[in-house]
């Protein structure tokens, strides 16, 4: 498979309503003839799942569809990483007015919202003057919630 055509591939599914999920399988104790080892971070795409088993579509470097039965246990979800950094920016917000730091300042939640990377919202923590203590109290709220 061409590299062009397998990124397009990856491309879509990355964008589909599949349920991205990590394999929990030790890749040299499993039966299926997948070569794991070129998998990128053993994680997979769920195309079916039926008694206890579920067909998992793997991106690999491999020529040929990574599809594999792996039982239903052996998998747990991934949650996409945009849905993470959304939830983190509620986070975030909160912690700004928690801190007293949105009042008056509405332009600021705006530009969190907007915001799509993270050096985004260290660059407000610059302008507000919030210290990497502080922002490190609001990651360790985030990680335990």
């Amino acid at each position: 498979m061409s590299y062009s055509f397998h990124r397009l591939i990856e491309n879509a599914i990355h964008q589909s309503d599949l349920r991205r999920v990590r394999i929990k399988v030790d890749p040299q104790l499993s039966d299926d003839k997948c070569s794991f080892s070129d998998i990128n971070g053993y994680e997979g795409y769920v195309l079916q799942e039926q008694d206890g088993v579920a067909r998992v579509f793997v991106l690999g470097t491999d020529e040929e569809p990574n599809i594999h039965n792996i039982p239903s246990n052996n998998i747990t979800s991934v949650q996409p990483s945009c849905e993470t950094y959304e939830m983190f920016k509620e986070v975030f917000l909160s912690f700004l007015d928690h801190e007293g730091h949105l009042e008056g300042n509405i332009k600021i939640i705006d530009i969190v919202l907007e915001s799509t990377q993270p050096t985004e919202l260290r660059q407000i923590c610059d302008q507000l003057g919030v210290s990497d203590s502080d922002l490190l109290k609001c990651y360790e709220y985030f990680i335990k919630s």
